[in-house]
C-alpha cells in the first residue's frame, strides 16, 4: 500500500466487566495461525470491494435543519402571583359524584452503584501491550498485539479507501468487534453509544489520525450491522449516518431519498462544496440509527448535588437535588433530534429518587390538581430562563438531569421535566403542546378542572405551562392563546 495513511491496531482480546472466554478457548486462539485471518476474506467483503474501488458519485450536502423557526422569547411573561389559599370553612359535607384522587407515591429502589469494570487478569497474555479505555467513568483495559502499521497518506480517494477497508477485512476483526459489542450492551448504550464506544477504541489505537479513527468507526459500525457511509472532501473523511428519527443542526447529504448525516468529530464541512461518497450499501439489511434514549447508559459514576430554591403559596421552600454528572457529559454533544425523544427518555435512578425524597412532602396526599400546581411552580421558578441560542449559541434540547445542570433552561426543558415530574409522581396522563417558538404541556385530571384546555383523542386535557411564571393549571400564555398547537403523545 504505497504512500497509506493510517494507523491500523488489533488486538487479542478486550476485558470489560467480566469474563468473556474460558481460559481453555483463549489457548485454543492463541495456537490459531494468524496467516489464516490475513488471506481470509468474506465473499461479501470482496463484491463490496469491487464497489468501493469504483468511482465515488458527486453529492451536494444541506446545512443542518432547524427544528422550529420560530423566534422565542427573550423573557417569559409573568401571571399575577396567587394569593395564599385561604383556610377552610367547616361545611356540611355534600355528596360528590366521584372521589376526589389524592396522590400516593411509590418507591423507587436505588442500587448501590457498580464497581468500574476490570479485566479478568488470569486470562491475558504476559507481556501484551495495554490500552486503558476512559468511557466516561466506566474504564476498559484493553491487552491487543499490534498487527499493522500504515503511515499517513497526504491524499484521499476511492482506491486508497478501499485498500483501508481489504486490510481491515482481512485481520482478525471479529475477534475486537464480538468485545466491543459485548461491551456496549453491558454499558446499556444505545446507537449512539456504540458509535463513541467505537471511536474511543479507534483513537486510543490511531492517536492523531482523525482520518485513521473514522476509517475504523465506518469498519466496526458496518460489520456491526448498521448502515453507515464514508464520504470525504479533500482531505477530511466524515461519517454518513442515517436515523430512524429526524435530526437537526447536523448537515446532510440525500442519498437514494435517504437523509445521512455527516458525522466528523473535528472535520469541519464546507456545504457549498461538494463531497464524494457511494450510494450502494454493504448489506441492504443494515439498520439506520436509533436515537431513544430509554435506558440510561451504565456509565455513571459522579454523583453531584444542586440546590434549588422557589416559592409556593407564600412558603421559600429549598430541596437539594442529586444527579449523575456522567449522564450530562453522555448528552453533550448528542444529535438534536425529534422532541418525542427527550420526553420519551428516562433520567438516571439516582436523579428520580432524589427527586421523589425532596417533593414527596409537598404532594403526596394532596389532590391532583394541588399537586400540579406546585409542580408548575417548581419548574417554573427554580431555575432561571435563556433560550438555547442564548445559553448554547444553537438549539438544544435538555433531559432533566441537564436542566438542573446547566445554569438556564427555555420551554422544552421545562416541559421535558415537568412532564416527567407530573407522570412520576403523581401518574396522570400527560400531552406536549407544541406551538411555533413555543412548548409547554396539558395534563388530563381524574376530575374535571377550570381553565383553558385542549381536546385529545375525545380526551379533556388542562393546559399546564411550565414556562409561564406563576401559572397555575388551566392558564395559557397570552401569546398563544388564539393560536392550535400540534400535540405530541407522551407514554
Amino acid at each position: 500500500m504505497k504512500n497509506l495513511a493510517v494507523v491500523l491496531a488489533f488486538f487479542t482480546f478486550i476485558f470489560c466487566a467480566r469474563e468473556l472466554y474460558s481460559q481453555q478457548d483463549f489457548q485454543e486462539w492463541l495456537k490459531k495461525d494468524q496467516q489464516e485471518y490475513q488471506n481470509y476474506l468474506e465473499e461479501q467483503d470482496k463484491a463490496f470491494l469491487e464497489f468501493l474501488k469504483k468511482d465515488w458519485e458527486e453529492f451536494q450536502s444541506f446545512t443542518g435543519m432547524r427544528a422550529d423557526t420560530a423566534p422565542k422569547p427573550d423573557t417569559v411573561p409573568v401571571a399575577p402571583e396567587p394569593k395564599p389559599d385561604p383556610p377552610e370553612k367547616e361545611e356540611p359535607a355534600e355528596p360528590e359524584k366521584e372521589p376526589e384522587k389524592t396522590v400516593t407515591i411509590p418507591t423507587i429502589k436505588l442500587q448501590p452503584p457498580q464497581e468500574a469494570p476490570k479485566p479478568a487478569s488470569r486470562m491475558v497474555a504476559p507481556a501484551r501491550p495495554k490500552v486503558e479505555l476512559d468511557f466516561f467513568d466506566a474504564k476498559c483495559i484493553v491487552n491487543y498485539r499490534k498487527t499493522v502499521n500504515w503511515s499517513p497518506r497526504p491524499l484521499l480517494n476511492n482506491k486508497s479507501i478501499a485498500q483501508s477497508w481489504e486490510a481491515l477485512a482481512r485481520s482478525d476483526y471479529k475477534t475486537t468487534l464480538n468485545q466491543l459489542v459485548h461491551i456496549a450492551k453491558s454499558l446499556d448504550l444505545n446507537d449512539w453509544g456504540h458509535l463513541l464506544l467505537f471511536h474511543t477504541f479507534s483513537k486510543e489505537i490511531s492517536p492523531g489520525d482523525l482520518n485513521a479513527q473514522i476509517i475504523m468507526d465506518w469498519f466496526l459500525l458496518t460489520k456491526s450491522g448498521y448502515d453507515v457511509k464514508l464520504s470525504y472532501q479533500h482531505n477530511r473523511l466524515f461519517l454518513l449516518i442515517p436515523a430512524r428519527h429526524v435530526v437537526y443542526e447536523l448537515p446532510y447529504v440525500t442519498i437514494k431519498n435517504q437523509r445521512f448525516y455527516f458525522i466528523g468529530f473535528d472535520h469541519q464541512l464546507d456545504t457549498s462544496e461538494r463531497i464524494y461518497s457511494y450510494s450502494g450499501d454493504y448489506n441492504p439489511a443494515q439498520s439506520p440509527f436509533d436515537l431513544s434514549l430509554r435506558v440510561v447508559p451504565n456509565v455513571t459514576r459522579k454523583k453531584e448535588q444542586k440546590q434549588l430554591q422557589f416559592t409556593y403559596n407564600g412558603e421559600n421552600i429549598r430541596i437539594a437535588l442529586e444527579y449523575e454528572r456522567d449522564a450530562v457529559d453522555y448528552m453533550a454533544d448528542y444529535p438534536q433530534t425529534q422532541l418525542d425523544v427527550f420526553f420519551q427518555s428516562t433520567p438516571s435512578v439516582r436523579f428520580q429518587r432524589s427527586l421523589i425524597q425532596a417533593l414527596r412532602p409537598h404532594v403526596e396526599g394532596k389532590s391532583e390538581l394541588e399537586a400540579v400546581n406546585f409542580l408548575l411552580r417548581f419548574t417554573q421558578t427554580a431555575f432561571d430562563y435563556k433560550t438555547d441560542d442564548q445559553q448554547f449559541g444553537h438549539e438544544k434540547y435538555l433531559l432533566p438531569e441537564e436542566t438542573l445542570y446547566y445554569p438556564s433552561s427555555d420551554c422544552e426543558d421545562r416541559s421535558i421535566l415537568f412532564a416527567f415530574l407530573v407522570k412520576r409522581l403523581i401518574g396522570a396522563d400527560v400531552i406536549v403542546l407544541d406551538y411555533p417558538g413555543h412548548v409547554c404541556t396539558a395534563v388530563k385530571f381524574y376530575r374535571h378542572t377550570s381553565g383553558d384546555y385542549v381536546l385529545h383523542n375525545g380526551q379533556r386535557y388542562t393546559i399546564c405551562d411550565p414556562t409561564y411564571i406563576n401559572a397555575s393549571a388551566g392558564m395559557v400564555m397570552p401569546t398563544f392563546a388564539a393560536v392550535r398547537p400540534e400535540v405530541i403523545e407522551y407514554d
